[in-house]
């Protein structure tokens, strides 16, 4: 990063460009290099001004993963500052700093935009503070200098809220100075900066009290936001006892409380958790451009995409697409159909853009096809083609790609939506290397995953392609194998966990019980229900192949019997799960049950890598947090195997085993780092691909 001055019929500024790609996150190197500039720059006695500016798109964002994990001497770059330290030599400046903010501005990014002076802002702009998803509090001052500016309500609002706030929205009334609507931010940036050297007044944020101006408002804020986030979050309550302090101590004792409190916090096994969940999906996102080898996607929002047939899955692809700002067109030879989809799907977004004020028209942004000749202007083509009826859903498949291929552009990448088969081998050749399996959890909870089934044919512009629309569609894209699915792999393992413990006697409420106190989003039953609702035939068909055709959650589908669900008893249900275990009766803890759960799906885990089906046991994390709804401040079944320790597993696997070897004997991956101190899975402060079997690089 370097600075340039720019000099002004007025002035001379020096514009210092934060580059710290690709998302500009803010890691000591960085710093170490801000701090040399600014003082440089504060030397200069030409100098009258700066302006701090990021990346096109993206000013700052939050401190790197990995500079968390360890201990700052062990991670920063030699000399680089602390962000609280940044932040005070930026406030501390001898100049006025404006704050140029484009795109992105999170975390970090946020503290430094505070620590300056004056902020102008292009209406694209969006701010936030996403320190919560971490479990953390921010450790730049922004809980002391924020309230300054906008109060202890709105502050709260910012730091609680863990959402991206535009610059124009009213929150950000005060905190942003101007915004820059018809001149570049660059442009705007110089205008404010002459209109205080022609003012002469400037005014440190720690010196600004515009928020304090209404002590007993500010005081009803804090008790109003600390009834509203309850006690069970020690994070939140932590953020609200510093804003409370704001106007209570002197700014230097604020500054060191914000500290001290962010220390405390990351110790906590729900932020190592949740640090560790953003880490593997980092990783998840570092392979799959891996595999794109290079290539960029074009922008979604200017792709063409498709949708056939027109099915209700079809239409929640394409009302995902239009509340990301893509455009998209529903085809169906029954032309009936293809409209009344695309009217419940405009519906529906109609609906969502009311309750939520959205702007833009979401719901114009689907279509119908009436012409298959138009599928060839399609850049992309989701294929959500259901085999209902056929005794060979794979020849289905063939036929159904057949038909597609003479429509189709000779580039057009095909996404078809089917949980593991491997749909290039079924495709004509002309289109193989452009066809990608895809799945998507379809969930009443929150469900992001994009598993993408690639193999080494698969075209490396198309995965590009294929990964950036679906990360603009809100999915966590993870590299899957070609003809199978890390997805159905694991939940068939939860499933065939839960059979097995029914069989030892297991009422089925407990599952229930038992993922509530992990805070999983559901227990197995619920997913099993969930999976009912979508297409019992391919769970039933994987059972059964696997020998549990009689078991307790076939049985549950085969002969649809209703599934418990939230914790309640089903008479039916309970009636099968007492057959099936033949009088035994085991009352295990919660902890216990959802421990077993654990062994059971790390020995997959191990299982999956082993045979070369994952890479990386962070793939095996992201598939459980963002498509089987697994607690996310565990981090992940393998990161949760981390933190109990691989000897922990292997001794509760003692009292497992003897029910099912095949699921509670520990994997020899397992059993290996459990005779090695400090082993683990997944390191986030760590560098490169963990090795399987254990590496030194495995070992703390």
């Amino acid at each position: 990063m370097t600075y340039e001055l720019v000099s002004t019929s007025m002035m001379t500024l020096a514009v210092l460009r934060m580059a710290s790609p690709p998302l500009n996150a803010v890691a000591s190197g960085l710093r170490r290099q801000m701090a040399a500039d600014l003082a440089r720059i504060d030397e200069d006695s030409t100098v009258d001004a700066v302006l701090l500016i990021g990346a096109p798109g993206v000013f700052a964002t939050s401190l790197p993963v990995a500079e968390l994990e360890a201990p700052v001497s062990e991670i920063s770059v030699p000399g680089a500052p602390s962000l609280a330290a940044l932040c005070s030599q930026i406030e501390s400046l001898s100049k006025p700093v404006i704050a140029c903010l484009d795109g992105h501005v999170a975390g970090a990014g946020m503290d430094l935009a505070l620590a300056a002076h004056v902020r102008v802002a292009l209406p694209n702009a969006r701010l936030g503070f996403p320190d919560l998803h971490v479990g953390l509090c921010p450790s730049g001052g922004a809980t002391q200098r924020l309230p300054r500016l906008i109060g202890a309500d709105r502050a709260l609002g910012f730091l609680l809220g863990a959402t991206p706030y535009p610059a124009h929205a009213p929150i950000c009334a005060g905190l942003i100075d101007r915004l820059a609507r018809d001149r570049s931010l660059q442009a705007e940036g110089i205008a404010m900066a002459e209109a205080l050297h022609d003012g002469g007044l400037w005014v440190r944020t720690r010196d600004r009290l515009d928020g304090f101006d209404a002590p007993r408002d500010y005081a009803a804020a804090i008790a109003t936001w600390r009834k509203r986030s309850g006690e069970g979050r020690p994070d939140l309550q932590r953020i609200i006892d510093l804003v409370e302090a704001a106007p209570l101590l002197e700014f230097q004792a604020g500054l060191a409380k914000e500290e001290a409190a962010h220390e405390d916090l990351r110790d906590t096994a729900r932020s190592r958790g949740l640090r560790r969940a953003r880490h593997s999906e980092q990783r998840c996102t570092a392979l799959t451009e891996g595999l794109s080898g290079g290539c960029s996607g074009a922008d979604p929002r200017g792709l063409s995409v498709a949708i056939t047939p027109a099915t209700v899955a079809g239409g929640r692809i394409a009302g995902a697409a239009a509340l990301a700002g893509v455009s998209s067109r529903l085809f169906d030879a029954d032309e009936a159909r293809a409209l009344q989809i695309l009217g419940d799907t405009r519906f529906h977004l109609t609906r969502h853009a009311e309750a939520r004020g959205t702007s833009g028209d979401p719901a114009g942004r689907v279509t119908a096809l009436r012409d298959p000749r138009w599928l060839a202007e399609a850049q992309v083509v989701f294929v959500t083609f259901a085999a209902e009826g056929t005794a060979d859903p794979a020849e289905a498949w063939a036929q159904r790609l057949a038909e597609l291929t003479p429509h189709l552009g000779p580039e057009t990448v095909v996404l078809c939506v089917d949980a593991g088969r491997d749909c290039a081998a079924l495709a004509p050749s002309r289109i193989a290397a452009r066809v990608i399996g895809v799945t998507l959890p379809d969930m009443d909870f929150t469900a992001r995953l994009a598993e993408l089934s690639v193999g080494p044919q698969t075209d490396p512009q198309a995965m590009a392609t294929a990964s950036a629309l679906l990360q603009r569609m809100g999915r966590v894209v993870v590299p899957g194998p070609q003809g199978a699915s890390l997805t159905m792999r694991l939940f068939d393992n939860i499933m065939a966990t839960t059979d097995r413990l029914v069989q030892a006697g297991v009422a089925p409420v407990a599952f229930a019980q038992a993922a509530q106190v992990r805070g999983h989003a559901r227990g197995p039953l619920e997913l099993l229900a969930q999976v009912a609702q979508v297409d019992p035939r391919g769970y039933l068909a994987r059972a059964s192949a696997a020998g549990r055709g009689g078991s307790f959650t076939s049985v549950l589908l085969r002969d649809g019997i209703a599934v418990p669900r939230g914790g309640r008893s089903s008479p039916l249900a309970d009636q099968l799960a007492a057959r099936l275990a033949g009088g035994r009766s085991w009352s295990p803890l919660p902890e216990v049950l959802a421990s077993a759960f654990t062994l059971a799906i790390v020995n997959e885990g191990c299982r999956l890598i082993a045979d070369g089906r994952a890479d990386e046991a962070e793939q095996i994390d992201v598939v459980m947090l963002q498509g089987w709804g697994y607690a996310r401040h565990t981090g992940g079944p393998m990161s949760k195997a981390d933190q109990m320790g691989a000897a922990r597993l292997v001794q509760l696997s003692e009292h497992l085993v003897r029910m099912d070897p095949a699921l509670w004997t520990p994997h020899p991956i397992l059993a290996d780092m459990a005779r090695v101190p400090g082993a683990r899975f997944i390191d986030p402060a760590g560098q490169g691909k963990p090795q399987h079997p254990l590496a030194e690089s495995d070992v703390a």
